[in-house]
C-alpha cells in the first residue's frame, strides 16, 4: 500500500476508525509514516501494517480516555484516598480499554515483526542461493583456466554432449 493508498483507505475507512474530535490528516500521516517504514510488498503484509496503524491508533485513544477519566478523578478530588468506589471502576475500566488496545497492538506487532523476519529469511537464502551459484562459476572459470594453462582447450557444450550420449549399435546382419 502506498502512502497515498493509505489516504485512500482512511478517507473511506474514516467513520469507522475516528471519532469526532480526531483529525483524519494526523491519521493518514501517522499511517504513511508505518508504512513507509515497515514497506509491505504484498496483500497480506498491508493488510498487516494497516491492522496494526489501525491498532495503534486506538491505542492512543484509550489512552487519552485514561488520562481524561484519572485527571476528572484527580479535578474533583485530589486524595485518591478519598475516592469512591465508583471512581475507581470508572478508571478501572478505562484501564482495561488500555490492556486491550495493548493486546491488540501487541498482536498486530508480532505479525508484521513475523513478515519482516519471513523477508530477511528470504534475503538471506537468495544470497546463499547468490553466493553458491557465483562459487559454481568461478571454479568452471579455474577449471577452464586450468585446461588452458596446460595447453589444453575445454569441450564445448556440444562436444561434451556428444561424448556423453549413447553410440548407436553396430547393424548386425540378419542371417535367415
Amino acid at each position: 500500500m502506498t502512502p497515498h493508498s493509505v489516504r485512500r483507505a482512511a478517507e473511506r475507512k474514516e467513520k469507522q476508525v475516528l471519532i469526532a474530535g480526531e483529525s483524519p490528516e494526523e491519521f493518514v500521516e501517522f499511517g504513511e509514516r508505518l508504512f513507509n517504514h515497515y514497506m509491505p510488498y504484498d496483500d497480506e503484509e498491508r493488510v498487516l501494517v494497516r491492522k496494526l496503524v489501525e491498532g495503534r491508533w486506538f491505542l492512543k485513544r484509550r489512552r487519552g480516555v485514561f488520562d481524561n477519566v484519572e485527571a476528572a478523578l484527580y479535578a474533583n478530588q485530589p486524595d485518591p484516598a478519598k475516592w469512591s468506589e465508583e471512581d475507581f471502576n470508572r478508571l478501572a475500566l478505562a484501564d482495561s480499554y488500555c490492556v486491550q488496545a495493548e493486546q491488540v497492538v501487541n498482536r498486530a506487532q508480532w505479525k508484521v515483526d513475523a513478515f519482516i523476519r519471513r523477508r530477511i529469511d528470504e534475503n538471506r537464502f537468495q544470497a546463499k542461493m547468490d553466493i553458491a551459484y557465483n562459487n559454481f562459476l568461478l571454479g568452471r572459470k579455474k577449471y577452464e583456466f586450468s585446461l588452458w594453462k596446460a595447453g589444453l582447450r575445454p569441450k564445448t557444450p556440444a562436444e561434451a554432449e556428444e561424448e556423453i550420449a549413447p553410440k548407436p549399435a553396430a547393424k548386425k546382419a540378419f542371417v535367415s
